[in-house]
């Protein structure tokens, strides 16, 4: 048999992670000619590893998906006449991380089945979950497209040019899925041709198509473990975790990732890099569960960390707080060498003698200067302890709050550090087995505060200072990905690191002059940029980053946490019916929304899915009258819905001006439709 592959690859940076390779690696065993299509450049040693690997490699710009790439390489990069020459056609993009098991076994198994076509997965038909109109109102049964095998009888049939040369124009997501994967397998099952699974998809198949999942998204777990599935989707880590949250805890893509590391010879550090590079670290710390509850009156691991040079650095700069502060760092083993920093002689003095009288000389007390507070002694007065040693934790005093206002909540803001720092000796084996463990986490700090004023701070951890990081970032010359409506999870200061997590902050030689002079702002600063900066520094250096705590607090923090989302549930069902938290995360605004239908003549609902649904019974509770619903030429499937008329958007066209449209579409399509209204003059628009 002679086979052809054709693998399209696209990355924002140009880079051609291991993963890919892998991909490649993996096809080059199977196939006799291997063709690239890149949706974009690469950079030079991307460019020269794909030239090496692949026997053609081809550019072309980013339009139209995997489906037009794998379009171009058909019809200009081999050419339907060379393409003559084969027996079997591979199409594969580089949206999944495997194949976990080799590509030669699967191919030889999937010999024995009677198909013209077939993939490595297949969805059954499913309910429109997606929300748009541009969707069927029943998804029907395909091949999934990321990966598909053409055989000779299919192959060679006027019908696989024809599919190809009737191939619509592909502007987005919804594009790519309605004209080109649900239509694919429809179209030559059609023409009489026999499509095929690897994994059986009848095996995850509920009775009702409403109980249906997209199965491969949202159960991974089970599709490997169960099922032998030999891929994990990229997506699984990226999409929105309050999708996930609609059917599970969020355990598959962590539970996935566990089982490809304990029961297959694939190196899921190949699955790490690239989440790491690329994923914001907060939403890789949320897909991965990296939440650490630590015991602290037992070693729970063999302390492997004696092996490796550690240090603690603390700053101590109230001297009301020096007995506390004395206490805590006692805990701290024999074996770990202390360093202290502090503004105050007096306290410089007290904390040596406290020591040496003890026997604990492996403890310097530093003198640091006025600006930059505990920061710049970090940074400047203990930039070579970072050097020096593997392993480095750092805690500071808190006396007040800050702008939250009471000394009371500072007292317990330092106590949530200062205890999940340094609860035990025991607790910081604890937590120093578990950095060595974990080969890809570079960062371990406590839990954000919550009490008190802390509350409203919860999901707007920016506050004044996305721009001072960015800003930051750019000067630290940081890889990282900044989204400003993603905030940081590591604040606080404190924090367990593998130093050279670190190292482009130590390395880049702040001084004195980097800091703000006394009185410092309460927000904006540098100093409150740094504090946001540590988790992109440890991700610049290939380092994912978590959260760790002490047994006993995690046990009041879950209990906190759940006493305040019950407390908010109350007040917002009082005016709201929501069963899920996307419903709540994505129609909250109900008296903005109220507000611009007050504004207009006429108000419609564009779409006729899942979210029209939920949107037309909020409409309703707030008494609000609204004319219809709108879809897109070409998708009206009935002429009334939900009691009301279904336009097309030609039907009112006309009347645009006098026209309020509230889009009930998710986040992805409405990106897609918006520029399409804009393009006709539709001004008047809600996004939900």
């Amino acid at each position: 048999m002679k086979r052809i592959a054709v693998f399209t690859v696209y990355d924002k940076d140009g880079v051609l992670y291991a993963y890919r390779r892998h991909i490649l690696k993996e096809l080059r065993a199977v196939a006799d000619r291997v063709i690239v299509v890149c949706n974009g450049p690469m950079e030079p040693g991307s460019k020269k590893a794909l030239y090496e690997m692949a026997d053609e490699v081809f550019f072309r710009t980013n339009s139209g998906y995997d489906a037009f790439a794998y379009k171009y390489a058909l019809e200009e990069a081999v050419g339907w006449a060379k393409l003559e020459q084969y027996d079997e056609l591979l199409l594969m993009n580089d949206s999944f991380y495997g194949p976990f098991w080799l590509m030669a076994d699967i191919l030889e198994e999937m010999a024995e089945r009677d198909a013209d076509f077939w993939g490595l997965t297949a969805q059954p038909p499913m309910a429109n979950t997606f929300g748009s109109a541009y969707f069927y109102r029943e998804l029907p049964y395909h091949i999934q497209t990321y990966f598909l095998v053409v055989r000779d009888r299919l192959l060679h049939a006027p019908a696989f040019c024809r599919f190809w040369d009737t191939l619509e124009p592909v502007n987005g997501f919804t594009d790519a899925v309605t004209k080109f994967e649900l239509r694919f397998t429809a179209f030559f099952q059609k023409e009489g041709f026999l499509a095929a699974s690897y994994v059986d998809c009848a095996c995850m198949e509920q009775e009702k198509t409403e109980n249906r999942l997209p199965y491969i998204m949202y159960e991974p777990y089970e599709m490997i473990k169960e099922h032998h599935c030999p891929i994990l989707k990229r997506k699984c880590f990226t999409m929105p975790y309050s999708d996930i949250l609609q059917y599970s805890v969020g355990q598959d893509a962590k539970r996935a990732l566990e089982f490809i590391s304990r029961h297959t010879d694939y190196d899921e550090g190949m699955i790490w890099e690239h989440l790491i590079r690329t994923v914001e670290p907060g939403k890789l710390q949320q897909a991965l569960h990296l939440s650490f509850i630590l015991p602290s009156a037992y070693t729970s691991k063999k302390d492997r960390s004696k092996t490796h040079k550690t240090a603690v650095i603390a700053h101590v700069n109230y001297p009301e707080l020096l007995e506390e502060c004395f206490a805590y760092l006692c805990r701290v083993p024999a074996r770990i060498d202390l360093y202290i920093t502090t503004k105050s002689l007096d306290i410089k003095k007290k904390l040596e003698e406290k020591f040496y009288s003890r026997g604990r000389l492996n403890v310097k007390v530093r003198m640091i200067g006025d600006r930059g507070r505990e920061i710049r002694g970090m940074l400047i007065e203990c930039a070579d302890v970072f050097r020096e040693y593997e392993y480095v934790g750092y805690v500071h005093d808190k006396r007040t709050a800050g702008n939250a206002g009471e000394a009371k909540i500072g007292e317990i803001y330092r106590s949530l550090l200062w205890d999940n720092m340094l609860k035990s000796s025991a607790y910081i084996n604890n937590a120093l087995a578990l950095l060595e463990e974990n080969t890809h986490i570079g960062l371990l700090a406590p839990p954000e505060p919550y009490h008190g004023n802390y509350f409203r701070y919860l999901g707007q951890e920016w506050t004044q200072n996305y721009q001072t990081t960015c800003e930051l970032a750019s000067r630290l010359k940081l890889q990282c990905v900044l989204e400003e409506d993603c905030p940081p999870f590591v604040l606080g200061t404190t924090f367990w690191c593998k130093s050279r997590a670190l190292a482009p902050l130590i390395d880049f030689g702040f001084s004195e002059n980097d800091f703000e002079e006394e009185p410092l702002g309460l927000d904006g600063t540098i100093n409150h940029a740094i504090e946001r900066i540590f988790q992109y520094a440890a991700q610049s250096q290939g380092y994912a980053s978590g959260i760790v705590m002490n047994d006993a607090f995690a046990s009041d923090y879950f209990e906190d946490y759940h006493c305040m989302l019950n407390g908010v549930l109350s007040e917002f069902r009082k005016t709201e019916k929501y069963c899920t938290l996307r419903e709540c995360m994505e129609f909250g605004d109900t008296e903005a929304l109220k507000e611009f239908c007050g504004r207009y003549k006429s108000v419609y609902v564009y779409g006729t899915g899942s979210y029209a649904a939920i949107l037309t019974d909020i409409l309703r509770n707030l008494k609000v009258d609204w004319q219809g619903y709108v879809v897109s030429e070409g998708h009206r499937t009935k002429n009334r819905w939900k009691g009301r008329p279904v336009c097309l958007l030609s039907e009112i066209e006309k009347e645009r001006r006098e026209v309020g449209l509230i889009l009930a579409l998710d986040k992805i399509h409405q990106a897609e439709v918006l520029p399409a209204l804009r393009e006709k003059d539709f001004t008047n628009i809600y996004r939900v």
